[in-house]
């Protein structure tokens, strides 16, 4: 779950382990690989698809609740907040 400013959004197991690791390297961009590599460890059942919908579903919901473009994309860098 996460809260802002009273409100709450509650994540599904895959869009928690997005941002804790996001969390975890504040300020640095995150691949899509190295997403797929420390998240999922079987790159052989994750394409990058499915990490851009997970991504996408977190962003709606962190926005419903007043974090708009919280998560920030680089091309050819990669993910970061």
């Amino acid at each position: 779950m996460i809260k802002y400013n009273g409100k709450e959004v509650e994540l599904t197991r895959n869009e928690f382990r997005i941002m804790y690791y996001l969390f975890l390297n504040t300020g640095n961009y995150i691949t899509k690989e190295k997403f797929m590599e420390d998240l999922w460890n079987d790159k052989l059942y994750i394409d990058e698809n499915i990490l851009c919908v997970n991504i996408n579903r977190v962003r709606k919901k962190l926005e419903d609740i007043g974090l708009k473009d919280f998560i920030k994309t680089v091309r050819g860098r990669g993910y970061s907040i």
